[in-house]
């Protein structure tokens, strides 16, 4: 029985051997890991010891001194002064990430203690993206690249796997609502919980409203329902006036792409909803691949804002 492989973030699967079958599991593995072979690679991963421990090789250090040196070089009370540091800094979370992905293939990965608390992984995290956005936004290069510039990538999607999610950022409003002594914590704890999430970022004004709006008396879900549901109706027809879209056709293409779990940017669909342009206007071309970018991006921020924590629009 083996636990397959899905994509760049789960690159590794259990095989699980009910018989004997060690010398021939290890003979297929030769043969599909043939590099000649057109069938691809298959890797065999090292001992949990290798990856957790190291191998005393500082180019490849384990996850344990991985986390040494990301608390030794990058104390959460310092600030990254210099794009030197930035880079290093980016490039070591990176191998945490990378090696965390990895040791959650082994069993033996639970029953280790934690080498960095919720708190500090939130932290760390935050500073991470912080790093992400601020390198994106110079290179102009657009959002869900990881490469931003030639000699930065980012592991966004391993940096995902340990997010938060909006069920718990609601508990934690939730306690608010409730009249929470610690109030002033659980507000710190809202923060950073956001902040150290790439998805929850997207998501931070919209939560700090809500939470500004909350009214002790009202029901907490219902009034959850009725912000979001509302936040989503006047956003979109907020892009639509400003891009000046046909609303019937976006109210579709929106329905569509909360359905896919993405917008969808070739083929013709997204063109449709363009306001018509004059095939005689000066730079006509350019004009309609700036509006269409345009188009693209706020659609594409309003799904992130809105797919996993109300329905699509309705026509």
């Amino acid at each position: 029985r083996t636990n397959r492989i899905l994509n760049s973030v789960k690159t590794f699967g259990n095989v699980v051997c009910f018989r004997d079958l060690e010398r021939a599991t290890n003979d297929c593995l030769a043969l599909f890991g043939d590099s000649e072979t057109s069938v691809g690679r298959v890797a065999k991963l090292g001992r949990f010891e290798d990856y957790y421990f190291g191998q005393g090789d500082p180019k490849n250090p384990g996850y344990v001194e991985a986390v040494e040196r990301l608390r030794e070089e990058f104390p959460l009370d310092q600030p990254l002064e210099g794009e030197s540091a930035q880079k290093e800094f980016i490039a070591l979370y990176g191998v945490i990430l990378k090696l965390r992905n990895i040791l959650q293939a082994f069993d033996e990965f639970a029953k280790e203690p934690e080498q960095l608390s919720e708190r500090d992984f939130q932290d760390y995290q935050s500073r991470y993206f912080d790093l992400y956005e601020r390198f994106r936004g110079r290179s102009g290069k657009r959002s869900g690249l990881e490469n931003v510039e030639d000699d930065i990538v980012f592991e966004l999607e391993l940096a995902k796997q340990i997010e938060v999610t909006v069920d718990y950022i609601l508990e934690l409003i939730r306690r608010l609502h409730n009249g929470a002594e610690d109030a002033a914590g659980v507000k710190v704890a809202i923060r950073k919980a956001m902040d150290a999430s790439v998805d929850l970022r997207d998501k931070r004004e919209l939560i700090e409203d809500f939470i500004a709006d909350l009214n002790p008396n009202a029901d907490f879900d219902e009034s959850w329902r009725t912000f979001v549901t509302k936040r989503r109706d006047d956003e979109l027809s907020q892009i639509v006036a400003e891009e000046r879209l046909d609303r019937a056709k976006t109210l579709n293409f929106v329905r569509k792409a909360f359905a896919d779990g993405y917008v969808e940017e070739g083929g013709t669909e997204l063109t449709a909803l363009l306001p018509p342009t004059s095939r005689f206007a000066r730079c006509s071309a350019s004009t309609l691949t700036q509006k269409k970018e345009s188009v693209f991006d706020k659609l594409s921020l309003f799904l992130r804002r809105f797919r996993d924590i109300v329905s699509a629009p309705q026509l």
